[in-house]
């Protein structure tokens, strides 16, 4: 990429940033407020951004100016001929290397080189220009002659350090660094959200275990029916996630990027991840949530198969639904499986080699499943069943006996609970300050329960759920 090339890739990004500052702006003026706290560091951050972009332009955009004025300078001392069909030195018929006196020469009475070269620049001597091209023609032919006779070799000059390669410098497009990869938190937005009350290290919920009862009434005056209910609680622990990175002082104070930013962001990506699978699986003991898997009396609709087919699961999709209506009177909201198994289904062929899951697009007619949506990040990518299908590539791929398989999860979600405070960061320049480093903290409290209504969920696996082939 040429340096003009990437002073427009940084314009358009720089562009981008101002565009989503107008919209955080506009939207507030328009609903005639201030800024919010939160909307205040997004607009502070994407100004320092822009700042960045800015000032990597005007570098960029001065270097790109020296060369030109180089490149310039260079095709007026003729070593560049400004145009390209402009015979080389030496190329000139009347002039014969070897026949004729040295055009340079230590007799002080000569044509002087270094003369002849101003006064080309300055003057636009023809007489010098001739001179300065004959002794071009001379040097090239000389070092011919010496070339062939094994008297002289040429070493290019190259890229490899110590050949001129320092001169070259890589170029790091620090603001476009890569991020490291974690999957998102797909299932635990599913749960009903609330906020974490204060001032508990407990949530406890009272469950009616068994009802009342009503019933005919055998005869006038008769006795009716008196059932009286019975109670229990569902306790559910707060739970704290949190992760920490030491960094050096200099690293902090002299990248040219906000480098606390770059952590604190991955450590966000992480907390979410985490937060993710322990709502999943998460084993209730070690400081861990428990998670739908290990919620007691979740029922499972096991798919025993040596050879799996979508055709075979299918069924088993159907009770786990039928389940759920049956026991918790109400119908099931979502399907959530892992992203292999979506492309399992995705690509199952009947007899005659037609798609079982097809786009919606084309009018699906007996199909399985639709696909609406393949990339979707956190949202449906299809549909089985009339549920929306969302894939989360936290759900387990090692459960069985053969740790290979990735249960499917269907469920009224919002019978879930997820308790979640404010995620805090902490900054602490003092408990590493003899190594001159900065600790840097993340941390949340949270509380996960799908126990209220256990029979809300159904869990398909079994043999059947085995690593796919494609």
């Amino acid at each position: 990429m040429t340096k003009r090339e990437l002073i427009a890739q940084l314009r358009e990004q720089r562009d981008k940033l101002a565009a989503q500052t107008d919209v955080l702006i506009s939207t507030a003026e328009t609903e005639e407020r201030a800024l919010s706290d939160d909307e205040q560091n997004q607009v502070d951050s994407l100004f320092d951004k822009i700042r960045a972009k800015n000032e990597r332009i005007e570098q960029l955009s001065k270097d790109v100016e020296l060369e030109e004025r180089a490149e310039k300078r260079v095709r007026e001392l003729g070593v560049i001929p400004n145009d390209p069909d402009e015979h080389r030195a030496g190329d000139t018929p009347d002039i014969k290397v070897g026949e004729e006196p040295r055009t340079y020469s230590r007799d002080p009475q000569g044509p002087s080189f270094i003369r002849d070269v101003v006064f080309r620049q300055v003057h636009g001597d023809a007489k010098a220009a001739d001179r300065l091209q004959r002794h071009a023609a001379e040097v090239r032919v000389d070092a011919e002659k010496r070339v062939r006779e094994g008297q002289m070799e040429f070493r290019d000059v190259t890229r490899v350090a110590g050949q001129g390669g320092e001169f070259v410098p890589p170029l790091w497009l620090i603001d476009q660094y890569v991020k490291f990869l974690r999957a998102g938190r797909v299932t635990a937005d599913l749960a009903t959200h609330l906020p974490m009350p204060p001032g508990t290290d407990s949530i406890n919920l009272p469950v009616v275990a068994s009802g009342t009862a009503v019933a005919a009434q055998t005869a006038d005056g008769a006795n009716i029916q008196d059932t009286s209910l019975t109670t229990t609680s569902i306790n559910v622990p707060v739970r704290t996630i949190a992760g920490q990175q030491e960094i050096a002082l200099q690293l902090l104070e002299q990248s040219p990027i906000s480098f606390d930013e770059v952590v604190f962001m991955d450590l966000a990506a992480d907390y979410a991840a985490k937060l993710d699978i322990q709502t999943i699986n998460g084993s209730g003991a070690s400081g861990q949530m428990t998670g739908i898997l290990n919620t007691s009396n979740v029922t499972t609709v096991a798919y025993t198969s040596g050879t799996p087919t979508v055709g075979g699961i299918y069924p088993k999709l159907a009770n786990a639904v039928q389940g759920i209506a049956s026991t918790r009177f109400l119908p099931a909201t979502h399907m959530v499986m892992h992203p292999r198994r979506w492309g399992w289904f995705v690509a199952a062929l009947d007899a005659n080699n037609r798609p079982l899951v097809v786009p919606n697009v084309n009018g699906p007619y007996m199909a399985i499943g639709v696909e609406d949506n393949t990339g979707a990040q956190g949202g449906p990518v299809g549909s089985i069943l009339g549920l929306p299908v969302y894939l989360d590539a936290n759900l387990p791929t090692n459960l069985g006996a053969g740790t290979n398989q990735d249960p499917i999860l269907v469920g009224r979600f919002s019978d879930a609970y997820l308790w979640e405070g404010a995620v805090r960061t902490r900054v602490l320049p003092e408990v590493v300050s003899q190594n001159l480093e900065v600790r840097l903290q993340l941390y949340a409290y949270v509380a996960f329960s799908a126990a209220r209504y256990p029979v809300a969920f159904e869990i398909v696996n079994g043999t059947g759920t085995s690593a796919p082939t494609f």
